[in-house]
C-alpha cells in the first residue's frame, strides 16, 4: 500500500545486511568509531491533550517553502547537524477522511489525513524538482566521512529515479559501501541502500514536519504471537495480508483514543467496502486473527534508547528487535553488481549472439524460477551475467546466508568444474523433472482417493437409512463393495509409489 508520491512503501526491499545491534560500528581508516542506535525526536500533536497549532503557527511552518528554492552555487544550506525530524498530524479524535500510507502489520500502519497529504505533494514536487535540477549534485553527495547514526538525508527512490524520499540513517555497512535508512515519511525502512543514492538534505526540507504519524490497532494482539509478541510476517502471513487487503483502497475512517509515549495513535479504524461499514479492529477479532487485550502504554526497557532513555519509534525498536529476519526478499541485481564490481570478479556475460543455445537454456530456466523475469526478458536485448562459484559463495557468506545445502552444491559444482564433469550439469535436471513428474501423479492419486472416500461414506450412510428388504439395498451394496476395492488398490499403489 503506497502514498502517492512513492511508488515504493509497504515493504522493505532487502534483509541480507549485517544485524542491528545495539553498538553499530562505522570503520573509517585509520581508526574504528562506535555509533549507538538513537531513535528519531517526535513530536507528535496530541488530538486529545495538546492544542491544535494556531494558524500562525501553521504560517510560520509553511513559509519556510512560500518561495522556490534557489541557491548560488556558493552557498547551499545543508543539515549535517540534525538527529531527527519533528512530526505533526491533523488527527482529530475522529478524522472520516484518511489515508494508509503504509501498512506492515495491525500494530504498524502509517496514516495520514487528505489535507496533509495534499500540503504534501506539494513539498515533495518542490524537493523533487530541487534535487532532479541540481546543477552540482555531487556537493551533496554524503561521503564515506559524513556518515553517522540518524543523520538526516535524502535518497533517491528505488524504482522512480526522479523521486526522492526523507530518510534517517540506521546502519552503515562498510565492506559493501551500503545504509539500512527509515524513510520517514513513508513509514517503513530499506535496506542495502547504496551511499551513491544518498544525498545532503537542506535546512528547509529538513525543518518540514513529517505529516504521516504511526498508528496501531488498540484493544488487539496477535492470536498467534511470535515469541516477543509481536506481529511477525514470517509466521502469520495470512494474517497480515488479510489485514492489508481489508485497508487497501477502501474509504477509510479513524477514532484516536490514545497515544502512547513512542509516538504511536491506539486508533479504532473502520472501512466501507462493498457498502458495508466495517470496524477493523472486530474484523479481526470476528475472524480469530487476533484476541482482545487491554493496551498496555507503558514501555518495555529495550523499547528505551539505553543512553537517553527517550522512548524509540515502534517501527526503528521493531527494526532492531527483528532485523533482517523480517522479510525474506530476493537479492537484486543492483546489490549483485556493485559487490561483485566492490571485490573484483568479472562476470560472463551471456547473449543470444555469443551464446545462442546457452542463453536460451538459462532463459528458460530463470522464467521457470521467476514470473517477474518473463516480464523482464520480454521486449528487451537478453543479457545474462554468469559469476564464478567463488563470488557466489562470497556473496552468500557475506549476507549470513546459512542453508547448508546450497554450500554443499557450491562445493559439488567446482569439483565438477574441475573434472571436467559434464553430467553433474544434467543429471540433477533430470532428477528434478522426474521426482515433479512423481509427485503430480500421487498427487492425482490423492484426489481419486479422496473422492473414492467421500462416495464409500455417502454409500454407508445410505445403507444405514434404509432396510435389507429395500429393493436398492443390493444394488447400493454392490456398489460400496466396489468401491473399497477401488479404495484398498490406490491406496496399495500410493504407498509404494517412493
Amino acid at each position: 500500500m503506497a502514498h502517492r508520491f512513492s511508488s515504493s512503501t509497504s515493504q522493505p526491499n532487502a534483509n541480507f545486511g549485517t544485524p542491528v545491534s545495539n553498538n553499530s560500528q562505522f570503520n573509517r581508516p585509520p581508526s574504528i568509531l562506535s555509533y549507538h542506535v538513537k531513535e528519531t525526536h517526535v513530536s507528535i500533536i496530541d488530538p486529545i491533550h495538546d492544542n491544535i497549532p494556531t494558524n500562525e503557527q501553521r504560517k510560520e511552518i509553511r513559509s519556510v517553502l512560500k518561495t522556490p528554492i534557489i541557491y548560488n552555487d556558493d552557498f547551499i544550506p545543508i543539515d549535517d547537524f540534525s538527529n531527527g525530524f519533528t512530526y505533526e498530524s491533523h488527527l482529530g479524535r475522529f478524522c472520516n477522511n484518511v489515508i494508509v500510507v503504509s501498512a506492515r502489520h495491525p500494530h504498524s500502519f502509517f496514516l495520514q489525513t487528505i489535507e496533509d497529504l495534499t500540503y504534501s505533494d506539494n513539498f515533495f514536487s518542490k524537493m523533487n524538482e530541487f534535487y532532479n535540477r541540481c546543477f552540482d549534485a555531487q556537493r551533496l553527495v554524503i561521503s564515506k566521512a559524513a556518515l553517522r547514526i540518524n543523520l538526516c538525508c535524502v535518497t533517491r527512490d528505488e524504482t522512480e529515479t526522479d523521486v526522492w524520499n526523507r530518510a534517517q540513517l540506521l546502519e552503515y555497512h562498510p565492506e559493501t559501501d551500503q545504509c539500512s535508512l527509515l524513510l520517514v515519511d513513508l513509514g517503513t525502512w530499506q535496506e542495502c541502500v547504496p551511499r551513491s543514492n544518498l544525498r545532503h538534505i537542506l535546512v528547509p526540507f529538513r525543518q518540514e514536519c513529517v505529516r504521516s504519524v504511526p498508528c496501531r490497532l488498540a484493544g488487539i494482539a496477535p492470536a498467534k504471537p511470535e515469541k516477543n509478541g509481536l506481529w511477525n510476517e514470517c509466521n502469520i502471513t495470512d494474517a497480515i495480508k488479510t489485514f492489508r487487503n481489508v485497508i487497501d483502497n477502501v474509504p477509510t475512517e479513524v477514532e484516536v483514543l490514545d497515544r502512547s509515549s513512542n509516538g504511536s495513535y491506539f486508533v479504532n479504524l473502520f472501512v466501507t467496502t462493498h457498502d458495508t461499514f466495517v470496524c477493523v479492529n472486530d474484523f479481526l477479532l470476528y475472524h480469530k486473527i487476533a484476541i482482545p487485550i487491554d493496551d498496555c502504554k507503558i514501555l518495555k526497557p529495550e523499547e528505551l534508547d539505553p543512553i537517553t532513555h527517550e522512548p524509540l519509534l515502534a517501527i526503528i525498536y521493531e527494526f532492531n528487535l527483528q532485523g533482517d529476519t523480517l522479510f525474506d526478499p530476493s537479492l537484486s541485481e543492483n546489490t549483485i553488481e556493485r559487490f561483485a564490481l566492490l571485490y573484483k570478479f568479472s562476470p560472463v556475460i551471456i547473449t543470444p549472439l555469443t551464446n545462442a543455445v546457452l542463453c536460451a537454456n538459462l532463459e528458460k530456466y530463470m522464467t521457470l524460477m521467476n514470473d517477474h523475469r518473463k516480464k523482464n526478458f520480454h521486449g528487451h536485448e537478453i543479457k545474462i551475467a554468469l559469476y564464478s562459484i567463488d563470488c557466489v559463495r562470497k556473496l552468500l557468506l557475506n549476507h549470513h546466508c546459512n542453508n547448508e545445502f546450497i554450500f554443499e552444491r557450491l562445493d559439488e559444482a567446482r569439483e565438477a568444474e574441475m573434472k571436467d564433469d559434464q553430467d553433474f550439469w544434467e543429471i540433477p535436471q533430470q532428477n528434478h523433472s522426474l521426482i515433479e513428474k512423481k509427485k503430480f501423479i500421487e498427487e492425482s492419486k490423492q484426489s481419486q482417493i479422496a473422492l473414492l472416500k467421500s462416495h464409500k461414506n455417502q454409500l454407508e450412510h445410505h445403507l444405514e437409512q434404509i432396510s435389507s428388504s429395500n429393493s436398492n439395498y443390493k444394488s447400493i451394496q454392490r456398489q460400496l463393495i466396489d468401491t473399497m476395492e477401488k479404495l484398498s488398490v490406490f491406496s496399495s499403489d500410493s504407498n509404494s509409489s517412493f
